[in-house]
């Protein structure tokens, strides 16, 4: 299994790097047993260093904690990233529905002002130490140390790293624009727009309308729509075509009603087909 290194610049990398380790965890279970039954000196000192950086049962109990956290945003990013249909009408559906999963029990107003904008801490390994230690940057002028050796206190973490989650969701999705809820109100499958408050929903329908209308009655729309006296002869001479033609014209002040109307599409259907 190829080794997947966890990179601040790269998505996804924390969830897909425990995921590899979690994956991995009975076969390293299967290696310490094996190396126990070994004589040679090397393969015990490689045993005891392995023992003492091995998690224990609560840190990984933790681990599959974070990676059932992180496996929608893993999700969202392949949904988003799709390069063979339309992403834009998702971008919202998809915001709102990951701050349902990482909701916290108690919301608190915490300051996202400054640059440390991580729902982890920035951690980098130091390897052939003695003293095995983790130095983690919390500010570009401070370092902690953390001895690796040591199991880290595993309780309320769960809960931290979903509160941090969904400040950060809160804080860069705080105000929508109107131009990414159009095209999810105009997408038959997201059109009901469930993710957002009635009165929301309303102020999109109406800014619809508007820019609707606008450009219904605008000089250029006008002039293309509207039959000249050449048009209205053509008319009294019984020309079905030019009647439908004409008369599709008029009926145009209705049709986003008459959409709203529709029923909603299910999320696997292509509104293209």
């Amino acid at each position: 299994m190829r080794t997947i290194q966890d990179i601040k610049t790269r998505w996804n990398s924390s969830y897909l790097a425990w995921e590899c380790l979690l994956k991995l965890h009975n076969a390293i279970n299967i290696l310490i047993a094996t190396m126990s039954i070994e004589s040679d000196t090397d393969t015990k000192k490689d045993l005891k260093r392995l023992k003492e950086i091995m998690l224990d049962d609560d840190e990984w109990k933790l681990l599959k904690q974070l990676t059932k956290i992180l496996q929608p945003f893993y999700d969202a990013t392949k949904l988003l990233g799709g390069e063979k249909y339309a992403t834009a009408s998702f971008m919202y559906y998809v915001v709102a529905t990951l701050q349902i999963k990482v909701i916290p029990k108690e919301v608190e107003v915490i300051d996202l002002t400054n640059d440390n904008d991580d729902a982890f801490d920035d951690v980098e390994f130091e390897d052939g130490n003695d003293n095995d230690v983790i130095i983690m940057n919390e500010s570009a002028n401070k370092k902690r140390k953390i001895k690796i050796k040591d199991p880290l206190n595993c309780e309320g973490k769960e809960e931290e790293v979903k509160r941090n989650l969904y400040h950060l969701l809160c804080h860069y999705w705080k105000n929508s624009a109107k131009e990414g809820m159009i095209s999810a109100l105009l997408d038959s499958r997201v059109k009901g727009l469930n993710f957002i408050s009635g009165i929301k929903k309303e102020e999109i329908i109406t800014f619809l309308h508007n820019e609707y209308q606008f450009v219904k009655e605008s000089e250029e729309f006008a002039a293309s729509t509207t039959p000249n006296n050449n048009d209205l002869d053509l008319l009294e001479s019984n020309n079905s075509l030019l009647i439908d033609m004409f008369t599709e014209s008029q009926s145009t002040e209705n049709k986003i009603n008459d959409y709203l109307l529709l029923p909603q599409f299910s999320l696997k259907t292509d509104p293209y087909k």
